[in-house]
């Protein structure tokens, strides 16, 4: 697809690349302490610290993997993805605000380890890298699959430069620069999603009849979900894994960049919210989607939507 990727989506794509780069040595630059490249200096807004919550949450998957099931399943989907909103609200009114004793630290091992020794220090370190080991390869999995629909550029080429970008950012600056970084990908996210929106359902001839139209079908709609009980139980059944807190290494060292426990609760709580609107927004694309193309298969929807509503410079975007 690359011949329809033009040079302004090429300039988007290299001036964020570049532009991460530039805060990964910025941010390094200023780093003085082990600490500071850990959790931070104790000094991030709340805002910041929401950004870089959602950013964990809201990963290029959302778009690969919710996107489609919210297009093909519907409101069931919609309702079980929900759960992550609570998971986040709990995390913070009934976790984080119970953590204040545990913010001198720099990670969950070494929290760990100061509750039940050395021992089960070394077992959460190494379990925590190798659950992170495995989602750092499916984001890398992820670029490039975003690189090859969006540019034609593939290959593993591909995916060790991509590699190498985040790996030199965030070796580099640490916290600050991932940090940054975050902000820049919900900034990105938040634009992108509305525009993509506006764009297909200004394309749509008769859009509200036909909105109304995918709201009376079986996937969205609420009576004939009810009547359905063994879908209705199934996607229900999704909802405790949502909802029940995972207090994994990168959502713990969230709570650690927080200057109290307050901070920490206020954050999570904000993120729940913001988190719910962003779910809602991906579930209208899903919605205009089905009313422009109802018959798609789900891995089609993403490709489809690169060649018939990305438009130059929104693809450059959508890429970022």
């Amino acid at each position: 697809m690359s011949e329809t990727f033009h040079a302004i989506d090429y300039y988007i794509l290299g001036s964020f690349l570049l532009l991460t780069l530039i805060v990964g040595v910025v941010a390094g630059r200023k780093i003085d302490s082990f600490r500071e490249y850990a959790v931070g200096d104790k000094k991030f807004s709340t805002a910041v610290l929401t950004a870089t919550i959602l950013a964990t949450w809201m990963a290029g998957h959302r778009v690969f993997h919710d996107l489609p099931n919210l297009y093909s399943i519907g409101l069931l989907y919609f309702m079980a993805i929900m759960g992550i909103s609570l998971n986040l609200l709990i995390t913070g009114r009934v976790l984080a605000i119970r953590m204040q004793k545990f913010l001198h630290c720099l990670s969950l091992g070494e929290v760990m380890g100061n509750l039940y020794g050395p021992t089960v220090r070394t077992i959460t370190a190494i379990s925590g890298i190798m659950g992170r080991l495995g989602m750092i390869a499916i984001q890398f999995q992820v670029i490039s699959k975003v690189l090859a629909l969006t540019s034609g550029l593939e290959g593993p080429e591909v995916m060790i430069l991509a590699a190498t970008i985040v790996i030199v950012y965030s070796s580099f600056g640490g916290i600050k620069a991932v940090t940054l970084t975050d902000v820049m990908q919900i900034v990105t996210f938040s634009i992108f999603i509305p525009i993509l929106s506006l764009h297909i359902w200004e394309s749509l001839p008769h859009s509200g009849q036909k909105v109304m139209s995918v709201l009376a079908s079986k996937p969205f709609d609420l009576q004939k979900m009810i009547a359905n009980s063994s879908e209705l139980v199934t996607y229900f059944s999704l909802l405790p894994y949502y909802i029940i807190p995972s207090l994994g290494p990168t959502i713990f060292q969230r709570i650690l960049m927080a200057r109290d426990a307050r901070q920490a609760r206020s954050a999570f709580t904000n993120a729940a919210g913001i988190n719910t609107l962003m779910l809602a927004s991906l579930a209208w694309l899903a919605i205009l989607l089905m009313a422009d193309n109802p018959k798609l298969e789900p891995a089609e929807l993403v490709a489809y939507v690169i060649d018939n509503h990305a438009y130059i410079g929104l693809k450059g975007l959508m890429i970022v």
